[in-house]
């Protein structure tokens, strides 16, 4: 059986259209502080929270996948051999011609977690900065967050509505 291969520049045309992803969050709160900002870029964000890592349903998120084209997968984990590396790999494996364009990972650098709040400031990801790779994704002008970071804040520090253990 033949299989069909449309004009690459309509396909192009298409994607840019479609302005909706898909984003795979660990970390909760700074995926919906990045979607709220997103709806101003009139992106429409189908966000899906894990609750668990183990069993994970995969399924939901093929089908999510197939709905939006796109994926963005945020971890709290380091990039190399992390939660987002799997995730990005089923997808790759299970539903590759369903991606308009390829996946995002947002996780921490593969270095050692520092203990100085300049460095600190630099490592762990923000709102702005999902927002910075998803800008690339759609092409619309973003800045790069890292450029305004300020050593002496103090962004190592839970959130407001964080109501955890410490």
């Amino acid at each position: 059986m033949k299989k069909f291969i449309p004009d690459q520049s309509k396909i192009k045309d298409d994607i840019n259209k479609l302005r909706e992803i898909n984003l795979r969050l660990w970390d909760i709160e700074d995926g919906k502080r990045a979607a709220e900002k997103l709806e101003k870029f009139n992106i429409s964000v189908e966000h899906i929270d894990l609750r668990t890592i183990s069993p994970i349903n995969y399924e939901l998120i093929f089908k999510s996948i197939r709905k939006t084209g796109k994926l963005v997968v945020c971890d709290q984990g380091t990039k190399s051999s992390g939660f987002a590396s799997e995730v990005i790999t089923r997808i790759l494996e299970n539903e590759f011609n369903s991606l308009h364009s390829k996946p995002i990972r947002i996780t921490l650098p593969d270095t050692p977690t520092p203990t100085s709040r300049a460095l600190s400031n630099y490592y762990y990801p923000q709102p702005e900065h999902i927002i910075f790779q998803i800008s690339k994704m759609f092409n619309f002008p973003y800045k790069d967050p890292s450029a305004t970071i300020n050593s002496d804040d103090f962004l190592d520090v839970p959130d407001q509505s964080f109501k955890g253990p410490f």
